[in-house]
């Protein structure tokens, strides 16, 4: 197991264990810090979505910083036992955890009549995941009216400005990562 520090918040300072594997990237606690930052009006009270969690720093971090519900995802089991067996995961806010690929478990999560305020999407950085999970996410019943979807990836990566009804609000590089904010409009 390795080692992931909460940054602001409630849990500010504290150490929790995280799943550790070759593929896993963990969010850098400047761009977790930038992340809430640009989220600090929507964080408190939040419903927090942690699409490809990894180690769970990022939904971790909502939770310290406030949110109501968050959802972990991710396909690697390993990583979401890791982050269920950290202490603070049933502490205040309402968490829940899926193992499953992410279109599976937002379908899931759609029947459970779940919704989101806040979908945060850090997949694999090399791989076709955002291309493929921003259509479905654009046009599932998870996301709340006026809400956000945002991704990490490699600055170098163009991504589309519209996605169905995903329109690109802002866009923010740290060197070689990027953060993409898009909001949501219902019809």
């Amino acid at each position: 197991m390795g080692k992931v520090k909460i940054i602001g918040g409630e849990l500010k300072g504290r150490t929790l264990k995280a799943a550790v594997c070759k593929t896993l990237r963990p969010t850098s606690a400047k761009v977790r810090e930038s992340l809430f930052n640009i989220t600090r009006d929507i964080t408190s009270g939040c419903r927090f979505l942690d699409l490809y969690a990894g180690t769970g720093a990022v939904g971790l971090e909502a939770l310290s910083r406030g949110a109501e519900r968050i959802v972990f995802v991710d396909k690697s089991a390993k990583a979401i036992e890791a982050i269920v067996s950290v202490p603070v995961f049933k502490m205040g806010g309402s968490c829940a955890a899926f193992v499953g690929d992410a279109k599976s478990v937002l379908k899931k999560l759609e029947n459970l009549n779940e919704t989101f305020n806040c979908i945060y999407i850090d997949p694999p950085y090399y791989s076709n995941e955002i291309e493929n999970i921003l259509p479905v996410i654009s046009s599932s019943k998870v996301l709340a009216a006026d809400s956000y979807v945002i991704l990490e990836h490699p600055s170098k990566k163009t991504l589309p400005h519209t996605v169905g009804k995903l329109i690109t609000k802002k866009q923010y590089t740290y060197g070689d990562v990027s953060l993409t904010v898009y909001e949501f409009f219902q019809d």
